[in-house]
């Protein structure tokens, strides 16, 4: 086997319609071996047509064989890199249709926010107040386009509502879910107690999350407390914050306020001794799902 050797310095160095023959050059047969080498300053051209990439690869062609001998060119998808990034925010139940060119994508999904709990009406030396609804579990995965497929359905589980004085607990949040991939679980109510005195109940359990590469289970609810025979401190429990923040303020002798934030919960509501009237829980806050795409 004849090895054969070019070197050029200083300038490209062009190899057109030649041959290589013994010391000379002359046509590659088809079990040979071609290598191409510099020093990672200039470029090397085959007819003045295509340039190979530099060492840092920014240049898109590569030299390739199909093993028969025939040279070809194949693009570096290594340098390539991706266009861009797109991203799609679910509010409501629907369908993932992956935008066209998407490689991989970032799912983020969180459930709803459970309901505060109500304050029923209260006689003399009587108070009553409700909990905090605790918040929707949050996950995270990433998924390659294969494993999408075609498309995936999204359920985005809604706030549970707020608990009325007559009917006590509120309700809890439900679930939301990414293809069969993803669930996260809603928080749990927040509940009532009255009209009594000296009483205190926790709030509401933060839901649990199955599926993510990250998975993380939702805050509890605020308690509530009743202080003092005379009924007149009382004090609802905070609404839970979840992944995204947004917990709900609790006040005295008032109804509850909703979730600030995807997920999070709703606080109770309070009243002080001989209010004929109840009050409502708030409202916890609905879950949401945001999907970042990265297009090829």
């Amino acid at each position: 086997m004849t090895t054969n050797s070019i070197n050029n310095t200083g300038s490209d160095l062009t190899i057109s319609n030649v041959n290589i023959t013994g010391s000379t050059i002359s046509t590659v047969s088809t079990n040979s071996n071609l290598t191409l080498s510099g020093n990672g300053t200039g470029k090397v051209s085959i007819g003045g047509n295509y340039t190979l990439p530099n060492a840092d690869g920014t240049n898109a062609q590569v030299l390739a064989t199909n093993g028969s001998g025939v040279l070809s060119f194949i693009t570096n998808s290594a340098s390539a890199g991706f266009s861009s990034i797109v991203t799609q925010v679910f509010t409501s139940s629907g369908t993932y249709t992956p935008t066209t060119g998407m490689s991989y994508c970032i799912v983020e999904i969180v459930g709803g926010g459970g309901g505060g709990g109500g304050a029923p009406a209260t006689g003399v030396s009587q108070c009553s107040a409700g909990s905090g609804g605790g918040s929707g579990a949050y996950a995270r995965k990433t998924f390659s386009a294969a494993t999408i497929g075609a498309s995936q359905t999204i359920t985005i589980g809604t706030g549970g509502a707020g608990g009325l004085g007559t009917a006590s607990s509120g309700a809890p949040g439900n679930a939301s879910s990414f293809g069969s991939f993803i669930t996260c679980n809603g928080g749990q109510e927040g509940f009532t107690r009255g009209p009594a005195s000296g009483e205190a109940d926790a709030g509401g359990n933060g839901g649990t999350a199955t599926g993510g590469d990250l998975n993380i289970t939702g805050n509890c609810g605020g308690c509530f407390s009743i202080y003092g025979v005379s009924g007149n401190s009382v004090c609802g429990g905070v609404g839970a914050a979840s992944y995204f923040g947004g917990a709900a303020t609790a006040s005295a002798n008032v109804g509850g306020n909703p979730g600030l934030a995807f997920g999070a919960g709703g606080s109770g509501a309070s009243r002080s001794q001989n209010l004929a009237s109840p009050a409502t829980g708030g409202n916890g806050a609905d879950g949401v799902c945001i999907i970042t795409e990265f297009i090829a």
